[in-house]
């Protein structure tokens, strides 16, 4: 009887568990919780030739319908790049081009910009390590 029972319970334990994952499946990726309203779409790390980290560069999601996305690198070289919602889905659905280019100048060094298709269908967010090559003076 009591082995009926926590069978039972382990059952419906699995079930409500796997829920979530076919709700997220169905209905796409869920508000992070804050009421942002943004959806992570790439995320990675730009480093020179040499390896070195590259600050301040801009990285942007050019989708082809909604409204581009941008953010800069940190000191470390990294960039999360987010979305609403209508860029996201059409990340996943149509993919987009990343674009990387040096806006600040001679400030922390010149580098050539970069443009890069991903294709439609990934799991978001990629994760894309991006190395650019320095302006040659």
């Amino acid at each position: 009887m009591r082995l009926r029972r926590w069978c039972k319970r382990l059952l419906l334990g699995a079930l409500s568990a796997g829920s979530g994952a076919i709700i997220a499946a169905c209905y796409g990726p869920m508000d992070d919780g804050y009421g942002s309203g943004q959806w992570e779409v790439a995320q990675g790390r730009v480093v020179s030739s040499a390896q070195q980290p590259v600050m301040g560069l801009q990285i942007c999601a050019r989708f082809y319908q909604a409204a581009n996305a941008c953010t800069t690198t940190g000191s470390d070289g990294y960039y999360l790049l987010e979305s609403d919602q209508a860029g996201w889905q059409e990340a996943q659905d149509q993919g987009f081009e990343l674009v990387v280019r040096d806006v600040d100048g001679a400030e922390n060094g010149e580098y050539a910009g970069k443009d890069i298709s991903v294709a439609a269908g990934l799991q978001l967010p990629v994760s894309m390590d991006i190395t650019v090559e320095p302006l040659a003076r």
